[in-house]
């Protein structure tokens, strides 16, 4: 369609002067066959009394004689004239859509650069690298120490500066800050959603970079403040993270560790209740 454009725009230049002329000659012809045609008829009286009759007509032949003479002469049927007519109103139309798609193709460039940007990108956090630790059990000691970070996006702006941190295993740590001082991104470090850019973060020891994180996240555990449910059963969405099959006597003693096996048992359908659409 684009290759094609610069013919289908000479195409209608060429249908724009050739009308513009046509309608010149037509628009002459017209004044003068009114012209004559009103003077005929307010000299009617004199035009009778002299009997010019056939003299006025052929005045009158000859002012349409422009306009005539393609179809008059031979040089193109009446068929050809209204399949010219229907292609140039055919260009017009295509020319005017893709003009009206110009805006649209523009958005779509954006669009496609934007999706093979992201599937181009080369991620610095490889998700399954067979070289990294996979735990086969973790004890859950924290240690940050000197962290610096600022996300990416915003990397002028700083959100934790030579950050210090120790949790210990068993035992429950409070943050408190405003909104934006970085507690939800100190958990997202912890999950190593971003890797910070100096310092470190070591679990049980051992340096977070280290760690095959897919295989670390399986033993951590998070409720954000506005969690996330499925459009599934209740027993569906405890049981996702898993890899394997849980008994009912599993799901349900993770529903009263979480406080949530009687408000489950008075539904209609206990933990078999769906949960709607984003868990409404």
């Amino acid at each position: 369609m684009i290759a094609i454009q610069p013919i289908i725009i000479l195409c209608f230049y060429s249908r724009r002067v050739l009308l513009k002329r046509l309608s010149s000659k037509a628009i002459k012809s017209q004044i003068d066959n009114s012209k004559l045609a009103a003077d005929a008829v307010a000299n009617l009286l004199t035009i009778t009394a002299f009997s010019p009759q056939e003299r006025i007509l052929h005045m009158f032949e000859e002012a349409q004689a422009g306009v005539r003479k393609l179809i008059a002469g031979g040089f193109i049927s009446a068929k050809a004239l209204f399949q010219t007519f229907i292609i140039l109103v055919s260009i017009g139309c295509i020319i005017g859509e893709a003009d009206s798609m110009t805006t649209d193709l523009a958005k779509g460039a954006d669009a496609i650069a934007s999706v093979f940007a992201v599937l181009d990108r080369v991620t610095t956090i490889e998700p399954n690298d067979s070289d990294d630790h996979c735990p086969e059990r973790i004890v859950g000691d924290i240690e940050i120490h000197g962290v610096d970070f600022a996300y990416p996006a915003r990397p002028d702006v700083v959100i934790l500066q030579a950050f210090l941190l120790g949790i210990e295993d068993g035992k429950s740590t409070t943050l408190v800050g405003q909104s934006g001082s970085g507690k939800s991104t100190i958990i997202g470090l912890i999950h190593r959603f971003y890797d910070p850019v100096r310092g470190t973060i070591k679990i049980d020891g051992r340096v977070l970079k280290s760690y095959n994180f897919r295989a670390l996240r399986k033993y951590i555990g998070m409720v954000g403040q506005e969690p996330t449910l499925f459009a599934g059963s209740i027993r569906a969405n405890l049981t996702n993270r898993s890899n394997g099959e849980k008994t009912p006597t599993e799901i349900e003693a993770a529903a009263r560790a979480a406080n949530a096996h009687e408000f489950i048992s008075s539904l209609m359908d206990r933990y078999e209740m769906l949960c709607g659409d984003r868990g409404l």
